[in-house]
């Protein structure tokens, strides 16, 4: 640990004296937030490079790890909700796989919308508990300030805070990270431009489940909605849409975008090779494994993970 690092790790300490616990925290290629809690003293040999952290061969399923393991971050710490208890984003790493592999130190604008969804214990959304509603924001509120998260933005470190407090008042919560990049200058032009160009691949990520594709079943009133292929015909509809470049339809499902950004090499060159193939992969397992599945199964087994 550096000097600087450790002036920072013993000063956190001293003035949270009732800390004995550390949770280790990192998330894995499927976007699932995984946790370990250790002892203090664990934590500070990790932190002083004296020992390492290994994990079981299941952390890490994909990418194949014979050596998985996570490396605490000294200035990641955070006062979690719970007394006695400390949050640190650590980071995982292979044994077998240099650093810059893992990280090819693109710099990339990127951000995450959460979608914040209260559900009952039956996992229904829930109605008229708009008090009950009001006390949860508030503790939940009050515990983001003590880990030095601004309310007024939000990223997977308080997912298990919100999860944790909705808990406790009879309510599961549903956190579910929708995706938003660009590679562009910061033109609106530029960035639209670069979106509709890529929007085949791009639905890989911002469309990343296999019911990100669904739509609505509810029968909808379109009797007034002019349908531009019904009024100008098939044949002359394609042609005025390619006089724009819109020669290609929306991706009807995963497997396609997935076919997409496979062919898509200036997609992988942005990622980096590695992380372009792990991510492939583990969205091919993802259609392999949930396919299978009934809409109401697959909705269990997100709320399992998100």
């Amino acid at each position: 640990m550096i000097s600087g690092a450790k002036m920072i790790v013993n000063e956190f300490f001293n003035n949270n004296i009732e800390v004995k616990f550390v949770r280790l925290t990192w998330v894995d290629f499927l976007g699932a937030l995984r946790t370990r809690i250790i002892t203090k003293k664990r934590w500070l040999d990790l932190a002083n490079g004296s020992n390492h952290y290994s994990l079981a061969l299941n952390c890490l399923i994909i990418p194949i790890s014979t050596a998985p393991c996570v490396s605490p971050k000294a200035l990641k710490l955070r006062n979690c909700d719970q007394i006695g208890k400390v949050y640190d984003c650590a980071a995982s790493r292979r044994a077998d796989m240099p650093n810059f592999k893992q990280l090819p130190r693109l710099k990339v604008l990127m951000g995450f919308e959460i979608e914040f969804v209260l559900l009952d214990d039956v996992f229904n959304l829930a109605t008229s508990i708009d008090r009950q509603n009001l006390i949860i924001f508030e503790e939940i509120i009050a515990a983001l300030e003590i880990s030095r998260i601004d309310v007024y933005y939000f990223h997977t470190e308080i997912a298990e805070t919100i999860r944790t407090i909705s808990i406790r008042h009879g309510i599961r919560v549903s956190m579910t990270p929708n995706l938003y990049l660009t590679v562009c200058k910061m033109e609106t032009d530029s960035f639209l431009a670069g979106i509709l160009q890529k929007v085949g691949s791009l639905c890989a990520f911002d469309m990343p489940n296999l019911d990100s594709y669904y739509r609505r079943k509810e029968p909808l009133n379109i009797r007034d909605c002019p349908i531009l292929a019904g009024k100008l015909g098939v044949g002359e509809a394609r042609r005025q849409l390619g006089k724009y470049g819109i020669t290609e339809p929306m991706r009807p499902k995963l497997e396609v975008s997935l076919d997409s950004l496979k062919e898509d090499k200036e997609c992988e060159t942005w990622f980096g090779s590695e992380l372009f193939a792990e991510y492939v992969k583990v969205k091919d397992k993802e259609v392999e494994h949930f396919s299978g599945m009934t809409e109401e199964q697959r909705r269990q087994k997100f709320l399992v993970y998100f």
